[in-house]
This record gives structure tokens, C-alpha cells and sequence, in this order.
């Protein structure tokens, strides 16, 4: 009984031990500019864990889209009115959500171009967008199909700014970014001309955690963002989901956006999971601005606890 008693305060100290030394390492560490970008943005969720023993960080390059698929911007246009957001105009798309029997979210509302003889409300239904015309009295309502302009799909594995080994030596985590540029013509109701070119960006990031080659926890941070050229990001759709497999519990999730309205938007995820004493955590975020500049980031951590609940 001694001997085991003794045995459980020897580990009970190595672990102290090792969360003080893995704070200490964690508090130097910041994010690097050449890592972030340009857009002068960081993942709001991505932090440290408690007690974390190793540290990643990584982030993609940053892509102005139309550069990377060789396209010409939009042919700007003065006859073609800002678009106003929802909260901009509550009151009006609200009457024609009343008198098209919607019943969307506020959230998906993409916005709202005010003419004089009729309004176009514009709201996502996932893959489509669905254009509503307004006249006063009636509503029309049609299907937009996006159109697909460009992909791209990277593949890495997270880079270690940590200064010593993992715990658990078996444990890795890899990375994924799929970025596509879709054009939303929206077309006149009365005319085949097209009255603005909207784009739809979803930019895609998956972080996988894994033990022995077999994936233990997935959390894919996913964000679609309505871009007004040159103005602002109209909308964002959040995506993110997560997935935990073979006895790890998930411990916690959680996923935001920001910046609708403004010239830059962001999705935020955040994945929790655990398994007895071990512990592993990933935060990521991706991010659009109005110029179509796209950019991702996020941390991984994987540690040891003193407790065996598998989430504390």
C-alpha cells in the first residue's frame, strides 16, 4: 500500500512539474507576421490550453483569389446601389420575408439592393442563392446557381514551435485547407443584363488529431462568406462541425463568426477532446476580406492531466 501510495505522488509531481515547464514555453510563444499575413487578423479563439505540454502553430499563406485564378476584378457599375445588410433595412426585409412566407434565419440573410421601382433580397440557402423580387405589391423569387471560378487544396502538417517532445510520442495532427470561388451574378428582373457580381468564397480547414495513425478527432472549420467587391464582406454562413471517434469523448465545441457587414469576415472553431489522463485540443479559424484575400490559422495541443475523466 506504501508503494503505491508513493507511486501515485511521484507522478502527481512529474505531471506539475511538466505543466509548470509547459507554461513557461507557451508564454514565449506568439504568433509570427510572415505566419498571419497581411490582414492583421488572429484566431480570437485560438489560445493555449491549460496545461498544454505541446504547442503548434501554423497558418496558410495568404491568397488574394483573383490573382491566384488569373481573374480580372468587377467591372464597377454607378447604377448599382450599395448593398445594405439586414440590419440596415430590418424593417422592409421583414415585409417581404412576410410577403413571401420565409421563414429564414436573420443569419441568412445576405442583404438587400434598395431600387426605385422594386428591392432584390438576397438569402443563402446553402449551396444556392435564392433572389427575391419585391415590387410593392408581389413577389418573385428565383434560384441562383453559384458559379465555381477557381479551387485550391493545400495539405500540411502543423509546424512545432514547441521546444520539447510530446508526451505521448504516437500522437501527431495534420491539416487541410480547400478554398473555392463561386460568382453570384444577380440579374435585373425585367432585363437578361446582369446588375451586380456578387461572390460566394467557402474557405474549408480540417484539423485531424491522431494516435497510432488512427484519427481520434476532427474539427473542420468552415466559413462561407457573400462578398460585395471592394465594399464588404454582405454575409457569413457558418459551417463548422466536428467529429470524435474509437472511445474519446468530446469535451467541448464551439464555433463563431465576425466581421459581417465590415470589409473582413471570420469563422472561428474550437475542439476539446479526451480519453482517460489524455488530452488533446485544436482551434482554428478562416477569414475573407472584401477584396477576396482569403487567409486560415490555428493551434494544436495534445497534453496529460491529472485527472482520468477524460475531459477536466
Amino acid at each position: 500500500m506504501k508503494l503505491e501510495r508513493t507511486g501515485v505522488v511521484l507522478l502527481g509531481l512529474l505531471l506539475m512539474v511538466s505543466m509548470v515547464v509547459s507554461s513557461a514555453i507557451a508564454q514565449d510563444i506568439s504568433p509570427r507576421n510572415d505566419l498571419l499575413g497581411d490582414q492583421n487578423q488572429a484566431c480570437v479563439s485560438c489560445s493555449i490550453p491549460e496545461n498544454g505540454a505541446t504547442f503548434s502553430y501554423e497558418s496558410g499563406s495568404e491568397i488574394n483569389l483573383l490573382r491566384e485564378f488569373g481573374l480580372d476584378g468587377p467591372k464597377s457599375s454607378d447604377d448599382v446601389p450599395p448593398l445594405k445588410s439586414y440590419s440596415d433595412c430590418e424593417g422592409l426585409v421583414d415585409e417581404i420575408m412576410e410577403k413571401a412566407k420565409l421563414t429564414d434565419d436573420a443569419d441568412a440573410i445576405i442583404g438587400l439592393y434598395d431600387l426605385e421601382r422594386y428591392q432584390i433580397l438576397l438569402i443563402s440557402r446553402g449551396d444556392l442563392v435564392l433572389e427575391v423580387v419585391y415590387d410593392g405589391e408581389s413577389v418573385t423569387m428565383y434560384d441562383i446557381v453559384p458559379e465555381l471560378l477557381g479551387e485550391t487544396r493545400v495539405s500540411y502538417s502543423p509546424e512545432q514551435v514547441s521546444l520539447r517532445e510530446p508526451i505521448t510520442a504516437e500522437g501527431s495532427f495534420t491539416t487541410e485547407t480547400v478554398t473555392r470561388l463561386y460568382s453570384v451574378p444577380i440579374r435585373l428582373p425585367d432585363s437578361a443584363l446582369i446588375m451586380a457580381d456578387q461572390y460566394m468564397v467557402t474557405k474549408n480547414r480540417t484539423d485531424e488529431y491522431k494516435t497510432n495513425l488512427v484519427v481520434r478527432g476532427r474539427l473542420v472549420t468552415e466559413g462561407v462568406f457573400y462578398v460585395n467587391y471592394g465594399q464588404n464582406v454582405s454575409g457569413i454562413t457558418d459551417r463548422s462541425t466536428w467529429s470524435v471517434f474509437t472511445l474519446w469523448n468530446k469535451c467541448d465545441f464551439s464555433s463563431s463568426s465576425s466581421g459581417s457587414g465590415t470589409v473582413s469576415g471570420q469563422v472561428n472553431g474550437h475542439l476539446k477532446l479526451g480519453l482517460l489522463f489524455n488530452r488533446a485540443q485544436m482551434d482554428a479559424c478562416v477569414s475573407c476580406n472584401a477584396w477576396l484575400t482569403t487567409n486560415d490559422g490555428g493551434s494544436q495541443n495534445e497534453w496529460l492531466s491529472i485527472e482520468d475523466d477524460g475531459c477536466s
